[in-house]
């Protein structure tokens, strides 16, 4: 029975070995851009659904509240006579009725 063995080149493993490094690395960038990009996204969307109970809070005659937090999250709130404006970590949301 004959050896089939056959030996790769120092060359073509190193190659090899490079393109599966960038590979993986690449895909490990992007997965953090897209969950950077998602949290910045439902921080948004908590901003827009404080900003909407802080006015209708300001509509039915209630003081508005001046910090919330949800999701272990620190959203500040100003209201003013013509906007409501909520802060959060990676971002800001401003609302004019």
């Amino acid at each position: 029975m004959p050896n089939i063995f056959k030996a790769e080149s120092f060359i073509s493993l190193n190659t090899a070995l490079l393109i599966s490094i960038i590979l993986v690395l690449s895909y490990t960038k992007w997965q953090n851009y897209a969950h950077q990009k998602q949290q910045q996204n439902h921080q948004q969307l908590q901003a827009m659904q404080i900003a909407e109970n802080q006015l209708i809070l300001t509509t039915i005659g209630q003081p508005c509240e001046k910090m919330v937090l949800q999701n272990n999250i620190h959203f500040k709130i100003g209201c003013f006579q013509n906007e409501i404006q909520v802060e959060y970590p990676t971002g800001e949301f401003q609302l004019t009725p």
